[in-house]
């Protein structure tokens, strides 16, 4: 297979660039990703954000711009008489997320730009390069070089990413996300090292994550499963070490509901506690359908095309998880033990935080936490593929299907990133 390209050779063997210059690589990629985006202006969401920042519609603050509907029906009526919610509006439907740091950089965003929107675009991009470094600093510790900076690149050019990049009012997927993926590398820290700032640092992070949006609760998926399958000490010592995150939690939910955030009965949303039947008979389904946008990048937004697309969607996330098994099950005796120990957890993590975005119907801008781990084991497999490619010769289909993956993961991204920003 002498004619493969020097530069995909090079992509997959890139050991020989210190982690500053990895670091800088991923960063100026993400960077020209976004740059399309800086054009983009305000979409759908973005105009009642700012209707709402400049008192043209009577519904939630500057505080509280995810509130879409309170689920009161005399909420509803007004907002129907005065806007801008049709006659048909359900009374009871409710829509009301706790965003308030999210919410209050969009504000700030206007208060200081006000219509100068592609400096408010900049400050998604920034959010997400700080999203590219929390995943640096994840993957450098437990990662060799050139698999550490694999991922990385795997990570950046996701092509799931762009919504919460060039959206600005995704934007609060990122602010929910990066903080706490900060406190997970400080709980790492604290557990590894026993940097004692560590601790605190964490449950700073979860916190400030939280305030950003639901997201965060993906990233504290992860703090679970390390702490079940890789933490270090016996078990009770994991247990005290998973307990200050879980209180947070716990504390989060309970205001959660008391302070009425929540959806139900738009028919977009399920409540996993409200409808826990529903939740749990819908969830399942949806999570296979993500994990073929993870895996083989089937478009999970066909979703919601009709149920006619439904079964494709499944069976792709099937089909991913078979392949991604046969070729670790084949080249498992290269993957180092620090990379076998990363996997123990990271994988399990991604999948535990689909839980909280499985309320929703299945959409690529979904898959910003899950891709963490999902981008570990693409690059740990395809690394080991390559080690193993070097000494033997492969077959044929299996060698197919390790191109494919280097393709989908790493070619297509690159076109799809402009040309979905200018079809949005």
């Amino acid at each position: 297979m002498e004619t493969e390209s020097s530069f995909v050779q090079r992509l997959l063997n890139l050991s020989g660039l210190s982690p500053a210059k990895a670091l800088c690589l991923c960063l100026g990629v993400g960077f020209v990703l976004c740059l399309p985006g800086l054009g983009l202006g305000l979409v759908i969401d973005d105009y009642m954000h700012v209707a709402v920042l400049e008192r043209l519609l009577p519904i939630g603050g500057p505080l509280d711009l995810f509130d879409w509907a309170p689920g009161d029906p005399a909420a509803i009526q007004g907002r129907i008489a005065q806007g801008p919610y049709p006659w048909t509006t359900d009374p009871n439907v409710k829509v009301v997320f706790c965003r308030p740091l999210s919410s209050a950089l969009i504000a700030l965003d206007h208060a200081l730009f006000k219509h100068c929107v592609p400096v408010q675009h900049l400050h998604s991009t920034l959010w997400y390069c700080l999203m590219i470094l929390a995943c640096h600093v994840l993957y450098r510790r437990a990662l060799p070089g050139a698999v550490a900076l694999l991922a990385l690149l795997l990570f950046t050019v996701h092509e799931s990413h762009l919504f919460a990049a060039v959206w600005l009012a995704n934007r609060n997927a990122l602010v929910a996300a990066v903080p706490a993926l900060f406190g997970l590398c400080a709980h790492l820290r604290w557990r590894e090292d026993g940097w004692k700032p560590g601790l605190p640092l964490s449950l700073l992070g979860y916190a400030a994550g939280l305030l950003g949006g639901e997201t965060a609760l993906g990233v504290l998926a992860y703090l679970a499963a390390y702490e079940f399958f890789a933490g270090p000490g016996s078990k009770a010592r994991r247990l005290a070490a998973f307990l200050p995150g879980t209180a947070l939690v716990l504390l989060y939910l309970a205001a959660y509901k008391t302070l009425g955030y929540g959806a139900s009965g738009s028919g977009f949303y399920i409540d996993p506690i409200g409808e826990p039947w529903k939740y749990l008979s819908e969830a399942p389904l949806r999570m296979v359908a993500l994990l073929g946008a993870l895996l083989v990048r089937f478009p999970a937004d066909l979703w919601a095309a009709g149920s006619f697309i439904r079964p494709a969607a499944v069976c792709s996330g099937v089909a991913g998880v078979a392949l991604m098994g046969m070729l670790l099950k084949r080249h498992w005796s290269l993957v180092t033990a620090p990379e076998r120990r990363l996997l123990s957890w990271m994988v399990p993590g991604a999948l535990l935080s689909m839980l909280p975005v499985a309320a929703t119907i299945p959409t690529s801008r979904l898959l910003l936490v899950p891709s963490v781990g999902v981008c570990a084991l693409v690059a740990v497999t395809l690394h080991a593929w390559w080690q193993a490619r070097k000494s033997a010769r492969m077959p044929r289909p299996h060698a197919a299907v390790c191109w494919f993956l280097v393709v989908v993961h790493l070619f297509v991204p690159l076109a799809v990133w402009p040309g979905a920003t200018a079809a949005f």
